[in-house]
């Protein structure tokens, strides 16, 4: 019965690892046709200038679309960036080429994780994918990846905004007036005038 289970067990792996393959292959073909279109728009729009006018104006393609087209058919963009879901691909869509071919792979290479500093000084390195919003916020720039060093930067900066917002407020005056009482502070000098209007402000 347990060699009948296991026979059962390794037909199916080899089922799975099969479908498997089949659909990384669709995929990459997906993402070749998508490139070779961007490729085709780029050799075209060069031909013929107005054919870009002529597609937007028919209503025939949306202008951001034909952009992008353009951009991944120059190399100045990564084709994975045609549809970018995630904020993080917003995000790396706006740094060099050289950085989206470095996390996100190309289509003979996989993506490299990205490095993410810690607060407590470890640095983690993380797929693109699997990123938090709070580390898109801190390993992007607007226009790059953050460095170490960069990121360290920023969460200084982070921490340095956190602790001005949580210490105590002081107040402006070193005394508080309820009603007809004055409460001093802190230990203070008053004016002649001070003092008349701390006595107006009493009820």
């Amino acid at each position: 019965m347990s060699k009948q289970i296991t026979k059962t067990n390794k037909n199916q792996i080899s089922t799975i690892e099969q479908k498997a393959e089949i659909f990384l292959q669709k995929l990459t073909t997906f993402g070749n046709a998508y490139l070779d279109l961007c490729k085709y728009y780029v050799k075209a729009i060069d031909e013929e200038p107005l054919l870009k006018k002529y597609l937007v104006e028919n209503n025939l393609a949306k202008a951001s679309d034909l952009n992008n087209f353009e951009k991944v058919g120059r190399g100045m963009m990564s084709v994975k960036l045609l549809n970018p879901s995630k904020k993080q691909y917003m995000c790396i869509a706006r740094c060099p080429i050289s950085e989206q071919n470095l996390y996100l792979g190309t289509e003979t290479k996989k993506g490299q994780p990205i490095e993410v500093l810690t607060i407590n000084g470890d640095v983690l390195k993380i797929d693109i994918d699997n990123l938090t919003g709070s580390q898109i916020n801190q390993v992007f720039h607007y226009n790059h990846v953050r460095t170490l060093s960069e990121q360290k930067v920023y969460l200084e900066e982070l921490k340095k905004r956190d602790y001005i917002e949580k210490r105590p407020k002081k107040n402006k005056e070193p005394y508080t007036i309820f009603k007809n009482t004055v409460t001093f502070n802190v230990p203070c000098k008053l004016t002649y005038n001070e003092i008349l209007n701390i006595m107006s402000r009493m009820k």
